[in-house]
């Protein structure tokens, strides 16, 4: 269930009852983030709540946060596409400013304090494997932890934007997924940190650009609705290893239960919660 900023705050009054968590995002009637930490709730017997919430725009993003800020039960929340540079303005920590986007906010001392999960789940599946070179696709906030997550482990990186920006110390090459990439040397990985083939977009990424990108090792997709995206299919078509973001989804959201609550989910739990999103 999806529920509005108005709504959320409903159910701040009165504050007392469970903790309250959710995950802000707009499109958000996707997210598995709610059964994800309920299993760590429950395995942690914890009393909370953790809900999906539909912002429209930042401004309602920054309502809501500036009106919980004194909330005693809400305890937390994610935010995901298209919010996560909005964090930079609820006092981010060096990892979120180096970044440039964050994905927790936790409360301290009566304030929203906002760091960045993302990297350390992308990296869980990466796990023992040497890439030497990677392609990214996209440059929102998602693609920013994965740039740093990448760098933090010695990969080259590149970048693949439909919009002309200039990233200091990465090549950019500018796309409108749709043509061709000309003379694109293919890398180890190439990741997907856009919504493109998410579940209820209808959006794809045209054929003949994907040809362009070669036959990586590793093809690398973010979303995790659907478990098998057409950029998946594509790459598994032409032989290349895939990974979808099942995991990445987990381990940010263990890293995340963690900051608010002190408590590391397990790998027994953490391995569920993955089988539980792959298995639809």
């Amino acid at each position: 269930m999806v529920i509005t900023v108005q709504e959320f705050l409903a159910l701040c009054e009165p504050d007392q009852g469970p903790m309250l968590l959710g995950v802000v995002g707009n499109p958000i009637s996707h997210t598995r983030s709610p059964r994800i930490q309920s299993l760590f709730a429950r395995e942690a017997k914890l009393n909370m709540d953790y809900v999906a919430i539909q912002a429209a725009d930042p401004a309602e993003v920054h309502r809501l946060l500036e009106a919980t800020q004194t909330v005693s039960r809400c305890r937390g929340f994610n935010l995901t596409i298209p919010f996560k540079e909005v964090l930079l303005s609820y006092h981010p920590d060096s990892l979120t400013i180096r970044i440039g986007a964050g994905n927790t906010v936790v409360k301290r001392n009566n304030r929203w304090e906002s760091t960045n999960t993302d990297w350390q789940g992308f990296l869980a599946p990466l796990s023992g494997r040497t890439l030497r070179t990677a392609c990214v696709l996209g440059w929102g906030g998602s693609a920013r932890a994965v740039v740093y997550a990448l760098q933090s482990v010695g990969c080259q990186v590149t970048v693949i934007s439909r919009r002309d920006c200039q990233i200091p110390g990465i090549p950019v090459l500018q796309s409108d997924y749709e043509s061709p990439m000309i003379g694109f040397s293919t890398p180890d990985l190439i990741v997907n940190t856009t919504p493109v083939g998410m579940a209820g977009t209808g959006s794809t990424f045209n054929p003949d650009f994907l040809y362009s990108l070669g036959k990586p090792v590793l093809a690398y997709d973010l979303i995790y609705r659907p478990a098998v995206t057409p950029f998946l299919e594509h790459f598994r078509s032409v032989g290349s290893e895939t990974v979808n973001g099942a995991p990445m989804l987990v381990g940010q959201a263990a890293s995340a239960f963690y900051h608010w609550f002190g408590i590391q989910p397990s790998v027994e739990v953490c391995q569920q919660a993955i089988s539980d999103l792959i298995d639809g």
